[in-house]
């Protein structure tokens, strides 16, 4: 007998899919739609069959499921670090970093051009050595005559940070595992 799914199946099955599909994320994005794809399609035809609550239920765990998914795709369920993701996570980190030293170089000389307009000398600035680095500008009869804008000396440390954090590099640390249950 076949059963016409609900709104609410429809929903439930689909929170099901998601779920799997987040524990899923260190799978390469082109075989995660290929499970997407396989595990809705079995989903509907189960709940078609028993009903939502009961093709879900017969699923078991969903962190089972996604293991078992990982140990396919990688051997022995173990995790693998995104180097793209951290990559892209450190070039945004440089990127933000970036776009707020010129920010605060475009403040800073328009402050000192709206209180000295006439300016003649040299004038340095430095806010926060953790977030933004030194402006250092020089001025000849109000007109900038050269600057000099210094990175913060903690970039590398964020972006190393963001790399780590992004990548999820810590998981090429070997550490212990769980003795196998039997």
């Amino acid at each position: 007998m076949s059963r016409t799914l609900t709104l609410m199946d429809r929903v439930r099955i689909e929170r099901v899919v998601q779920s799997v599909d987040f524990l899923t994320q260190d799978i390469p994005g082109r075989v995660r739609r290929s499970i997407r794809r396989e595990l809705r399609a079995n989903l509907w035809a189960a709940a078609s069959r028993a009903g939502a609550s009961e093709a879900i239920r017969q699923l078991g765990s969903l962190r089972q499921l996604a293991e078992g998914y990982l140990a396919a795709e990688y051997g022995g369920g173990r995790r693998r670090p995104r180097w793209m993701s951290g990559f892209l996570w450190a070039i945004l980190c440089v990127i933000l970093i970036s776009a707020i030293n010129i920010v605060n170089f475009v403040a800073f000389t328009a402050g000192v051009q709206a209180a000295r307009p006439a300016a003649d000398g040299a004038f340095t600035e430095r806010v926060s050595p953790w977030v933004m680095g030194t402006v250092k500008v020089t001025y000849t009869h109000g007109t900038l005559h050269s600057l000099a804008v210094s990175l913060p000396e903690l970039m590398l440390v964020y972006c190393v940070a963001a790399l780590i954090l992004g990548g999820r590099l810590w998981r090429l640390v070997p550490g212990r595992r769980a003795a196998p249950q039997g």
